[in-house]
């Protein structure tokens, strides 16, 4: 079979794609059916190399064309077709290369069809030791994979933040990994305080958090970072309240001129700051901080979010 028409299929015409969806499905179902019986775990190390060559070279392909049918099909339909895939895809976990391409699958096909991919969860969750454990594997698309299954499921994974924060936290030490996939974890991490905090050993995680931040690269996830932190503050929770003197530097640094903050994660900053300036055991060093600042539009910015938060500003006195 030849599979090089897939690997095109998102460039046509998705009028058109919609009515060969179903015979393309087919097609594929057929081919990776015929692909399981030719292809089975290696048993030595050069046979897994040569292997993953091969299966590299197709999964690529396939788990696009996966996630363009997810697209271009309504929700029930695709379901009914990638039932079918499921089973076969997971025959390929046993490649350490295509592991990352089935988990980048499924955290796109999640966000698409929403609590419908949800019936695909343990089969998911199964997959992501396989990732962490190996310190050498790629992990963007298993924090991407759990980042989607929190974003859809939400509270029904509560029991399930023990082991990702097994998993997540040691991502956070920036000397060691990879910038963007720091950035995504805190955000993934910020995400779970945001919805349980209570459940969430934070005498553990707001050190690894505060020293692991700013976001450094990926921008877009600071509104879940600072809401989180937001939500700590609001609840006077015992951890961050005894961490003022490493948040508000946090704070206020993070409205420097320039700083290419949302404006989602801005209104964060400036309800927290304000919180904190209103809280009289917390204005003195608030004060003290901000009178060392001495950059004019820094100034300017930080008075802004303050009054719009309901603190008067002026001459660098709260």
């Amino acid at each position: 079979m030849d599979l090089h028409i897939t690997g095109h299929f998102h460039q046509g015409n998705h009028r058109k794609n919609k009515v060969f969806s179903p015979l393309l499905s087919e097609y594929l179902l057929a081919f990776l059916k015929q692909r399981r019986s030719n292809v089975s775990p290696p048993n030595t190390e050069e046979g897994e190399k040569e292997e993953e060559k091969v299966v590299d070279y197709i999964m690529n392909d396939i788990c696009k064309l996966f996630i363009t049918l997810a697209k271009v099909l309504d929700n029930s339909s695709f379901i009914i077709f990638f039932d079918q895939f499921h089973s076969l895809l997971l025959h390929y976990i046993h490649f350490r290369i295509t592991r990352n391409w089935i988990l980048h699958c499924y955290s796109k096909i999640i966000k698409i069809i929403g609590p419908l991919s949800m019936k695909y969860a343990d089969s998911i969750l199964s997959l992501l030791p396989l990732i962490f454990i190996d310190i050498h594997h790629f992990k963007a698309d298993a924090i991407d994979c759990i980042d989607a299954l929190i974003e859809v499921k939400g509270e029904l994974l509560i029991p399930l933040f023990p082991r990702f924060l097994q998993w997540l936290l040691p991502i956070c030490v920036r000397e060691e990994n990879d910038v963007i996939d720091v950035d995504h974890t805190l955000s993934v991490i910020a995400k779970m305080i945001d919805i349980s905090y209570q459940t969430i050993p934070l005498d553990l995680v707001l050190p690894v958090m505060l020293t692991a931040l700013p976001i450094r690269n990926e921008f877009d996830e600071t509104p879940s970072v600072f809401k989180a932190l937001l939500h700590l503050v609001q609840n006077n929770e015992v951890t961050i309240m005894g961490m003022v003197k490493e948040l508000v530097p946090l704070l206020v640094d993070s409205l420097e001129p320039g700083s290419g903050l949302p404006d989602a994660a801005r209104d964060c900053v400036g309800q927290t700051l304000a919180l904190l300036a209103a809280n009289p055991e917390y204005l003195g060093f608030v004060r003290s901080f901000l009178s060392n600042i001495h950059d004019e539009e820094h100034l300017e910015i930080l008075q802004r979010e303050l009054s719009k938060n309901g603190i008067v500003w002026a001459d660098k006195n709260c």
